[in-house]
């Protein structure tokens, strides 16, 4: 998909690439519509949105932009306000007036909108709390595998100690016999 010199979106069908399908983007009776096309054919267009008739940007007691207004022909209008923290860009101010305008099929009410971005919200709150669990069980597990090596490593040691004492305590009584019971010399000085 891409767009063309007249902002038309040309999207390539997989099926028959040789008449792509074009969507047109037009105004027919000052209301915004998409036009589907294939080589000749043209297929019913679907109203996509009424035309903007005025466009506000909003401001707060301090003068800084915080949102903007959409007016549109058909006397709706939509709204977009920035949240705590975030930092006013008109661009994204009128896309979401526009997708809310879109969702909610020409109703001013922002509720269908609202809906899909709490959905998509909630979503990837799911999504960050398992992926955090997850971290956190190979956290776990790393640790658990770390203390299993540790204690591993532990009881190696203390069976090496053990037959390293074996082995010494087996040559004292060795050499005590082939000396007949006398120490050795290290041990009488």
């Amino acid at each position: 998909m891409f767009l063309n010199d007249d902002f038309d979106m040309v999207i390539d069908s997989w099926y028959d690439s040789t008449f792509p399908v074009i969507v047109e983007l037009v105004e027919v009776n000052h209301e915004l519509v998409a036009r589907k096309r294939r080589g000749d054919k043209t297929v019913d267009a679907i109203n996509i949105c009424p035309t903007i008739s005025k466009i506000m940007v909003l401001t707060n007691d301090e003068l800084e932009d915080i949102g903007v207004k959409i007016f549109f022909s058909d006397g709706t209008f939509e709204t977009a306000i920035c949240g705590d923290g975030d930092k006013f860009e008109l661009w994204y101010g009128l896309a979401i007036c526009m997708m809310k305008r879109t969702f909610n099929f020409g109703d001013s009410n922002s509720a269908i909108f609202n809906k899909l971005v709490r959905y998509a919200e909630k979503f990837l709150d799911k999504q960050t709390k398992q992926a955090a669990k997850e971290i956190t069980e190979r956290e776990e597990e790393k640790k658990r595998s770390e203390k299993r090596a540790a204690e591993s490593a532990k009881k190696k040691a203390e069976h090496r100690q053990n037959n390293i004492d074996f082995l010494a305590e087996a040559i004292t009584k060795a050499l005590q016999n082939v000396t007949g019971n006398q120490k050795p010399e290290s041990e009488n000085s």
